[in-house]
């Protein structure tokens, strides 16, 4: 990151790192054929306290998106 505030940003990440490590939130396994991976995002959040910067959060999250295949036959629409 190029961002001034590239280190405080970081350190935020690294926290929520150690906080997911430390909760035992997850645990990595091989990936076999056929297997569908979760993409993973960052969203990040600034915190103040009476109008004043108080810290940088960082959150891991899963991108989820559905996809649903639709036909339509006639003029029944089916999921």
């Amino acid at each position: 990151m190029v961002s001034p505030d590239a280190d405080g940003w970081k350190d935020a990440m690294d926290q929520e790192m150690a906080n997911l490590k430390s909760h035992d939130v997850s645990e990595l396994v091989p990936r076999m054929n056929g297997m569908r991976t979760l993409k993973l995002g960052w969203v990040f959040h600034r915190t103040f306290k009476n109008g004043v910067f108080e810290k940088n959060k960082a959150r891991l999250v899963a991108r989820v998106t559905t996809n649903v295949l639709v036909a339509i036959t006639g003029d029944q629409l089916r999921l």
